[in-house]
């Protein structure tokens, strides 16, 4: 992780005045608190990326496990009608598990 002041360099060719230093410092750390959020904010977006093509995999495959557990059944093979309704069942629990996950809090309603 890269820090703001690593970025940021600054010579003072005067006396050090107090009040000066103390908003420098305070500006070179809301700059590595933005950085760290920023860093936050890119493990979030990989996170979700991952999650929405996980759910995009199901939904794309969805239509053709149907499809064989309905020509199963048809065929009167119940064993493997039920072996691919329970993997329907599976995967979609793990996308509810991990859109239930990656869901934030809803935030705590305003005073009144």
């Amino acid at each position: 992780m890269s820090t703001f002041d690593d970025m940021l360099h600054l010579h003072i060719h005067h006396d050090a005045d107090p009040e000066t230093l103390r908003l420098l410092r305070q500006a070179l750390r809301q700059g590595e608190n933005m950085s760290q959020a920023l860093d936050d904010i890119k493990a979030a977006l990989a996170k979700e990326d991952t999650l929405i093509g996980q759910a995009v995999a199901l939904l794309k495959g969805l239509p053709a496990a149907v499809a064989a557990a309905v020509a199963a059944a048809q065929a009167g093979d119940a064993a493997e009608a039920a072996s691919i309704q329970a993997d329907i069942v599976a995967q979609t629990t793990a996308l509810a598990d991990g859109l239930a996950a990656a869901t934030p809090p809803a935030p705590a309603p305003a005073a009144p």
